[in-house]
């Protein structure tokens, strides 16, 4: 995240040009082919796979990386967020809500494309979210209402931003994911040794979890 969203994103708002800003704003609009690419590197040469092992061993190995993670990014954005609505001088549907007309002038035009790109970002990510989340409840791993989720997401994007009330949504989903079972899971079988087939031994007790 930092190689190929921060350090670009950055480059992008803070080099001493203009052009080599716009550039480092294409580098950036980038960020998710370049993290995918980094991790895959990573996974090749330096970082072990143990995904096969803690699925079954060990599944809630990743949590407390991913609390950390997940959570400084919400703080981040929610203080974002607070910051800009309490600082800007426009009302947040000048911020936010593009124009159906294409602007002549190029920063006005920039502007409108940001806008664009925002909405469409956000808005594809809640509903991957909403998706998941079906899932979730059709597998019996989420209880909770649509209407107690849809509200929550609503209330939590007006006081924290779209960004945070994302952050919060997956950030539920992974400790779901890591602490709930689904509703056909199988939980215990005993299934004594040389029971299949006669040939292969099978210890007992034999726990099959995710």
């Amino acid at each position: 995240m930092i190689l190929g969203y921060y350090i670009p994103h950055f480059m992008a708002d803070l080099a001493s040009d203009f052009v080599t800003r716009m550039k480092w704003n294409w580098v950036w609009q980038m960020f998710p082919v370049w993290v995918n690419l980094i991790q895959r590197v990573l996974k090749m040469s330096v970082i072990s796979d143990t995904v096969r092992y803690d699925r079954i061993h060990n599944p809630k190995r990743d949590l407390p990386c991913i609390h950390w993670t997940i959570a400084s990014f919400v703080l981040l954005s929610a203080a974002v967020w607070i910051y800009t609505l309490a600082n800007a001088p426009v009302s947040l549907k000048e911020m936010i809500i593009p124009t159906t007309t294409v602007p002549t002038d190029l920063v006005a035009n920039l502007r409108n494309f940001v806008q664009f790109d925002y909405l469409f970002c956000f808005g594809s990510t809640f509903l991957l979210l909403g998706l998941l989340f079906a899932d979730m409840k059709k597998a019996g791993m989420v209880k909770t209402s649509w209407l107690t989720l849809v509200f929550s997401a609503i209330a939590t994007t007006a006081i924290a931003g779209p960004g945070a009330t994302i952050g919060l949504g997956w950030l539920w989903r992974e400790n779901v994911l890591a602490t709930k079972r689904h509703k056909g899971a199988i939980l215990k079988a005993a299934i004594p040794k040389g029971a299949i087939n006669g040939s292969i031994n099978v210890d007992a007790n034999v726990v099959a979890e995710h």
